[in-house]
């Protein structure tokens, strides 16, 4: 596991997005987007209020408005989103238990 601070990015976001529209074409062109972005280390898409979550390390608060900006909200068909950061990460693994 690499350590975020040691490569600057211990900046830990939490974006759920929620797109315009629920049919294949649009789900498909986000899904095919989102894996370009270096930012996302996970994207999963759920049921609920939002169609995905996102977790994406950045260096601050201004690397994130950057992303924002130029990269995520200019994705097709993004009807909103909404962003939680992370203030203490008390747990992080890839271990799953058997």
């Amino acid at each position: 596991m690499v350590d975020k601070k040691k490569v600057n990015k211990s900046h830990v976001v939490i974006c759920h997005v929620k797109l315009a529209q629920h049919n294949k074409e649009f789900l498909m062109q986000f899904e095919r987007e989102v894996l370009k972005l270096k930012e996302v280390v996970d994207c999963y898409h759920i049921s609920g209020d939002y169609d995905y979550i996102l977790k994406i390390y950045v260096s601050d608060m201004e690397e994130y408005r950057e992303f924002m900006v130029t990269k995520l909200t200019t994705i097709q068909h993004i009807g909103s989103t909404q962003s939680a950061f992370v203030i203490k990460e008390l747990k992080n693994s890839t271990v799953v238990a058997l």
